[in-house]
C-alpha cells in the first residue's frame, strides 16, 4: 500500500505534521504491521526533527554513508537489499515497526531529484513488497510529484482554509481526488470555511474529510521535535489528561484517515472513541508503559521530555 501525502500550498498545510502523526498512529495500534517513511525531497526542518530530534542532531554531528542515498543506490546498481540491511540504512522508530530513511549530506537536492526520477518505480516497488505501508511525504512542487501521485493508491490531500487554494486544488488536480482524503491541519472552526462548508460546496463526502484543531501543545511538541513521545500521551491518555479532548479528536482524525487507507486493525483499536472512553492500553496486548513503545531502545517517557 502506497500513500501520498501532498498539499498546494507550502508550509502552512501542515502535510508533514499529518503524514508523521497518521503513521506514528498507524504504528502504535498496529504491533504487527511495519511501514516505512519515504521523502521526495530534502529540507532542512522535515520530519526527521518531528520525529525525535535526538536522533536527528546526533546525525549532524557524525556523517552517516546510509539513509535513502545508499538505498537509491543499491537499488540503481541492480541490488536487493535485505532486511539486515534496510535496518542498517534507516532510522527505526516504535519498536521497529516505523522507519525512515534519512537524507544525508551524501545526496544532495538535485542528486536526488536526478536518482529518483530514474528509480522510482524500482524503489516504490522495493519498498511495498517489504513494507505494509509505504508513506509518501510530498514537496509542493517537486520534479517527482506527478509520478508518485499517480503510482499512489491514495492520496491525503493537505487543505487549508483558504478560498484561492481550495479553488486550485479543486480545479487543477481532478485526476487524483477519486483516491484521495482530505485533512484540515490548525483548524479554526471559527472560520468561513468551516469543515462542513467546505465539504458541501467540494462536494467531498463527509468520510472522506476531516481536520485536525489547533492546539498549542501539539504544536510545541513538533517544534521541540518529541511528536512521538506527545503521541504516545495522547494514545493513552485519560479522561483527567488535559489533552484527553484534543486525544480524542485526534484519535478520530486518525481513524477515519486509516479507514479510507484500508491500513490495519484500526475498527476495533479505535472502537473506544465511540463509545467515549479511553483505556491505557488499545491495541497490540501487553503492557501500558511507554517502554513498551521504545524509540530506538531510547524507553521515552512523555513527562521526561516535559510533555
Amino acid at each position: 500500500m502506497k500513500v501520498a501525502f501532498w498539499s498546494n500550498s507550502r508550509g502552512v498545510a501542515c502535510n508533514t505534521t499529518h503524514l508523521a502523526c497518521v503513521s506514528i498512529w498507524h504504528a502504535l495500534i498496529n504491533p504487527m504491521s511495519k511501514s516505512v517513511i519515504f521523502e521526495n525531497h530534502k529540507s532542512g526542518c522535515g520530519i526527521e526533527r518531528m520525529l525525535y530530534r535526538p536522533l536527528a542532531t546526533e546525525r549532524q554531528l557524525y556523517y552517516r554513508s546510509g539513509g535513502l542515498g545508499a538505498l537509491l543506490r543499491s537499488i540503481s546498481s541492480g541490488e536487493s537489499p535485505s532486511m539486515l540491511e534496510m535496518d542498517w540504512m534507516a532510522d527505526r522508530y516504535i519498536g521497529e515497526r516505523l522507519l525512515y530513511f534519512p537524507i544525508g549530506a551524501d545526496l544532495g537536492p538535485e542528486q536526488l531529484n536526478f536518482h529518483l526520477d530514474l528509480n522510482l518505480v524500482d524503489v516504490l516497488g522495493f519498498l511495498e513488497k517489504r513494507m505494509n505501508v509505504v508513506w509518501m511525504d510530498l514537496q509542493t512542487a517537486a520534479p517527482t510529484n506527478r509520478a508518485i501521485l499517480s503510482l499512489a493508491d491514495v492520496v491525503v490531500i493537505s487543505l487549508t482554509q483558504n478560498r484561492t487554494s481550495l479553488e486550485r486544488i479543486f480545479k487543477n488536480h481532478r485526476d487524483i481526488h477519486e483516491k484521495s482524503f482530505y485533512l484540515l491541519g490548525n483548524y479554526d472552526a471559527e472560520s468561513d470555511l468551516t469543515i462542513e462548508r467546505i465539504s458541501d460546496e467540494y462536494r467531498i463526502p463527509p468520510e472522506r474529510i476531516a481536520a485536525i484543531p489547533h492546539n498549542a501543545a501539539f504544536m510545541d511538541a513538533i517544534s521541540k521535535g518529541v511528536l512521538i513521545p506527545f503521541l504516545m500521551r495522547c494514545f493513552h491518555c485519560e479522561r483527567d489528561d488535559v489533552l484527553y479532548d484534543f486525544a480524542t479528536t485526534l484519535g478520530q482524525v486518525a481513524a477515519k484517515v486509516l479507514g479510507f487507507v484500508g491500513a490495519g486493525e484500526e475498527e476495533n483499536a479505535y472502537e473506544v472513541f465511540s463509545e467515549g472512553s479511553y483505556p491505557a492500553f488499545v491495541a497490540g496486548g501487553g503492557s501500558a508503559s511507554y517502554g513498551a513503545y521504545a524509540t530506538d531502545g531510547l524507553s521515552l517517557v512523555c513527562e521526561g521530555v516535559g510533555i
